[in-house]
């Protein structure tokens, strides 16, 4: 089980770093908007019925489709994200999740293992804690990213095979914002099917 829990920490690290790049390049390449955000900005509520999801973004975020090959066989990763412009930058809002060809268990061993190794690849953790949301084990974490311009507040759960990740990536002059934890908190599952 142990080498199994390596080669999927690998698998994670690795797609998890994927998206992260992904979001600091865009983040990077998109100037920030000079108006100032509204008061009380309205959100929507997207739901993902194939990812059993739902979750608060500032717009209708873009979902896509990734497979990649792994020691394990090939891994599909989707994810639904939003770049959403602020005062201060862009901030990136994404959900992501794969399924693994087997179950994960209570997702502890996994969790401990693999989200340490992801959360690293991404630059140097700043706190990190245990959570629980509907019987799912996760982790939170706040990441400094190593290029040093960009914070990463991110959850990550499990659920039989799958995995899920909500990440928030801003820019390290701004910090971290009530809309990080609105984005965070909102996440919720819409089945109670954890047997995927």
């Amino acid at each position: 089980m142990r080498t199994l829990i390596w080669i999927l920490s690998g698998i994670l690290g690795f797609l998890f770093l994927l998206g992260a790049i992904g979001q600091l390049k865009r983040s990077a390449a998109t100037p920030a908007s000079k108006k100032q955000p509204k008061a009380q900005e309205q959100w929507i509520t997207f739901v993902s019925s194939d990812g059993e999801y739902s979750v608060l973004m500032p717009a209708q975020p873009i979902e896509k489709e990734q497979l990649l090959q792994a020691q394990t066989g090939k891994v599909t990763m989707k994810s639904a994200g939003v770049d959403h412009r602020t005062d201060v930058g862009v901030v990136s809002y994404t959900i992501c999740y794969n399924d693994f060809p087997v179950s994960l268990g209570d997702g502890e061993e996994f969790l401990t293992l693999a989200g340490d190794q992801m959360a690293e690849t991404m630059g140097r953790i700043r706190a990190k804690k245990s959570i629980k949301l509907q019987n799912a084990s996760g982790r939170e974490y706040e990441i400094e990213h190593e290029n040093g311009k960009a914070l990463a507040a991110t959850r990550c759960y499990v659920r039989g095979h799958r995995m899920y990740q909500t990440i928030a990536l801003v820019p390290i002059r701004a910090g971290f914002s009530s809309n990080t934890w609105r984005f965070l908190d909102s996440f919720q599952f819409e089945t109670n099917n954890i047997n995927r």
